[in-house]
């Protein structure tokens, strides 16, 4: 649990969500009973059964792909109107694109009036 929680965010984030129970009063102190019940305790990681799942998560945020594209939605897209601000601004793109195709097409080969 010390690797989860390492700031009161972490501990408000997990009693939010019901993980965990929260019977200190604050988030800082829960923070600090988890950071400081195992430091004499001496933990080797390779022989836990959480050991695959230490790895996974790591190497999960050694790709810079995932962190780059997860600090852009958090940075841009924190709020549902962000979101539907940039999706009305896309489809504004793709219509003005669409107008300037059918503009240049008509110009180009315009129609036989033929009579």
């Amino acid at each position: 649990m010390g690797c989860l929680i390492n700031t009161p965010s972490d501990a408000g984030f997990l009693c939010d969500h019901k993980i965990i129970e929260n019977y200190f009063g604050t988030d800082e102190e829960i923070a600090g009973f988890f950071n400081n019940v195992g430091k004499d305790v001496a933990f080797d990681i390779e022989k836990s059964y959480l050991a695959k799942v230490f790895e996974d998560v790591n190497e999960y945020y050694r790709n810079d792909w995932h962190v780059r594209w997860a600090e852009f939605k958090h940075v841009y897209f924190d709020t549902p109107w962000s979101f539907i601000s940039a999706l009305a601004a896309v489809m504004l793109l793709i219509f003005t694109m669409i107008q300037a195709f059918f503009a240049t097409y008509a110009y180009l080969l315009p129609p036989n009036n033929s009579k």
